[in-house]
């Protein structure tokens, strides 16, 4: 069996890089930096091609845009610039580190534009509407999502070239080829539950966080802390239980969120718990889900789910230490 040196940032086929070291003040001042080049080029740059026609408009692939694949594009290069960048300065110590610059990019360009509430104004002022809005929601959730993919993938290649590894190393015996799969499969199970359980504690989370009332006004602040600080406690917890999963899961959650969030609408268009009146205005999102944008759930989310993971890990080494000691 292979073992994918350059890739393994992606794959559970091999030992993942992980945040071993205690990080130092240096450390974090490159990680401070890196990412702060990052969200400077997604915020000039990127918006001045993703920029809509209407200035009051969100920033949007597929509603807004009428270049979509230019626009991708051009987030993917922007994304795999910061990726490298950051995988050079602190990749050696923080191997997610090129993704969570990448994710802040996206964040910090999504407030240059409007919030879900133009998008509903826009695109969801009937039940009906509203229902053919859901699915081109989660659509473009997956395409903002492959900026960070590509993002992780530079980051796997960089490291990989900085490292003096070549992809493919010569297959072992047939022992260690066992072993290796036993571990892909721990891998593949620890991810893949944490996945799916840190999706719906982070669901739970922003339900619960992102607006006092459904009628409420759409505040970004308030949805960036809910979809941020909902991943990263999700994982930190679920890190706990499943401690061999790598981060890459942990940002498949997000768009799995997106997905329940998006998806319920198609079933329930018009707010529940509020009068009549309240729901059907425009202005009034479906569920506490629904009112994120995909470029906010992918930016912000996917950063909390990769500080989660990293908090997660920093808790879980604690307690292993702890329980060593005499």
């Amino acid at each position: 069996m292979t073992r994918l040196i350059a890739f393994d940032s992606l794959t559970f086929m091999s030992d993942a890089p992980v945040l071993t070291t205690a990080l130092t003040f240096g450390d974090k001042v490159r990680l401070t930096a890196v990412c702060a080049l990052a969200m400077a080029l997604f915020a000039s740059v990127g918006w001045t091609i993703a920029r809509p026609a209407d200035p009051f408009a969100a920033v949007s692939l597929l509603l807004e845009s009428r270049a979509w694949p230019a626009v991708l594009a051009s987030a993917v290069a922007l994304g795999a610039v910061a990726a490298a960048v950051a995988t050079v300065v602190v990749g050696p110590v923080m191997p997610e580190a090129g993704s969570l610059a990448a994710a802040l990019g996206l964040a910090t360009m999504s407030t240059r534009g409007g919030t879900m509430t133009e998008v509903l104004m826009y695109h969801g002022t009937s039940a009906g509407d509203r229902r053919l809005l859901a699915p081109i929601l989660i659509t473009e959730t997956f395409l903002w999502l492959t900026v960070v993919g590509a993002a992780w993938l530079v980051s796997g290649i960089v490291r990989g070239w900085l490292n003096g590894q070549s992809a493919v190393a010569p297959a072992a015996g047939s022992s260690r080829r066992w072993a290796r799969m036993r571990e892909a499969l721990v891998h593949l199970r620890d991810g893949v539950l944490g996945m799916v359980v840190s999706a719906v504690l982070a669901c739970v989370f922003i339900s619960a966080t992102i607006s006092r009332s459904p009628e409420s006004e759409i505040q970004r602040g308030q949805v960036f802390f809910a979809v941020g600080a909902g991943f990263l406690v999700a994982g930190a917890i679920v890190k706990q239980i499943w401690p061999r999963g790598a981060a890459c899961w942990y940002g498949l959650g997000v768009p799995l969120a997106a997905a329940l969030g998006y998806g319920w609408a198609i079933l329930s268009p018009l707010a529940s718990g509020v009068s009549d009146y309240y729901a059907r205005l425009a202005t009034t999102p479906p569920n506490d889900l629904f009112r994120p944008l995909p470029i906010e759930y992918v930016g912000v989310g996917v950063a909390g789910a990769i500080l989660g993971h990293w908090l997660g890990q920093r808790m879980h080494e604690a307690r292993a230490a702890k329980g060593a000691e005499p």
